[in-house]
């Protein structure tokens, strides 16, 4: 039989690294978002 607790443990190391993923990202594009104005003027 398969090893149910394998799969259960990938799922949650799964869930976490995407929850550690997305508070990265928000952290980030907060921190690299000074104000709406710069950034249209850069691109």
């Amino acid at each position: 039989m398969a090893p149910v607790n394998f799969f259960v443990g990938a799922a949650l190391v799964a869930l976490l690294a995407l929850a550690i993923a997305t508070v990265a990202l928000g952290v980030l594009a907060t921190l690299r978002m000074p104000r709406p104005e710069d950034r249209d003027e850069q691109h």
